[in-house]
């Protein structure tokens, strides 16, 4: 035993990384953790959605990246924990509850798509979790803005519960429902552009490789198992795989259903071989992960 473990009692600080998309309980999570803990809970969106509104107040084009980096440099964004969460402070002015209105959501949205005002924002959130004790919530917690956290969450929901959450949330009904519901549906879409820039985290970090690739074996598995069951839609193989044990998020369906519709079955086939070589080429004498994931897709979509 050395003698800093003689003398530190204090158990060292975790970083927590929580990722997910919109509506999945992210932020109740957090919260929640955070309280239990004794840990700081970073909202990324929060600080996003400070922003978003002070560029809606100075009536800037969400299209414009130059600008927007402009003011994320010339703002102070600050957040304050106080019981039952966090206050989020915008040059000195509390705007918690502003922020959390509808618009400025939207406006949060569009503006995180911008790569400088993303990599500014990540600098900020790095400096306020330094240390541990903290838990992080949003987009990309995991591989960009703590990429060595401790434990890292990806936290979903069917996008129907999701979608009944944010309504629940704002109270909203009727025809503004369903814009919401579409607002949801476009930020999924993005979201899904934004996750290929992720790719390259994939491929370059060994940590990932086998999860991804016991990830894309049973994608695969079952999108034949559910084309040789002569199955039509996202619905049926749900109900399918319900009926044999194994239940699952409508999205997740969803994303067997858009396999079976993609590959036949000889390439469902060739694909899960392929993923047994890759498999096995990583436990091999430890190649370069990155040329070992680059042949397999590569193989993959030929």
């Amino acid at each position: 035993m050395n003698e800093d473990s003689k003398t530190d009692h204090h158990p060292r600080k975790l970083t927590i990384a929580i990722d997910g998309p919109a509506g999945a309980g992210k932020s109740t999570i957090a919260s929640r953790l955070a309280r239990k803990l004794g840990y700081v809970n970073l909202e990324s969106g929060a600080m996003y959605r400070a922003l978003a509104l002070k560029a809606i107040e100075r009536d800037l084009s969400f299209d414009d990246e130059g600008p927007l980096l402009k003011l994320a440099q010339d703002s102070r964004i600050q957040l304050e924990p106080v019981i039952g969460g966090n206050r989020t402070l915008l040059d000195g002015r509390d705007v918690s509850s502003r922020i959390r209105e509808r618009d400025v959501t939207e406006a949060a949205s569009r503006a995180s798509v911008h790569p400088r005002v993303r990599e500014w924002m990540v600098a900020r959130q790095q400096e306020i979790g330094a240390g541990g004790g903290v838990i992080m919530e949003g987009r990309d917690i995991g591989t960009k803005v703590f990429p060595d956290a401790d434990l890292k969450v990806f936290l979903d929901a069917d996008p129907v519960v999701r979608e009944q959450r944010r309504m629940e949330q704002q109270k909203i009904k009727g025809g503004v429902a369903a814009s919401l519901a579409a607002d949801l549906r476009e930020r999924d879409r993005r979201d899904r552009t934004r996750a290929l820039e992720l790719l390259d985290t994939l491929t370059s970090e060994g940590i990932y490789l086998p999860l991804a690739l016991a990830f894309l074996s049973t994608q695969f598995r079952m999108a034949l198992a559910a084309r040789e069951a002569g199955l039509k839609s996202s619905q049926q193989v749900q109900a399918h795989f319900t009926r044999l044990g194994v239940p699952m998020w409508g999205s997740r369906a969803d994303q067997v259903w858009q396999t079976v519709a993609k590959f036949g079955k000889p390439q469902l086939e060739r694909a899960m071989k392929l993923i047994s070589e890759a498999d096995r080429g990583l436990r091999d004498a430890r190649p370069d992960d990155r040329v070992v994931m680059e042949q397999f897709l590569l193989k993959l979509t030929a």
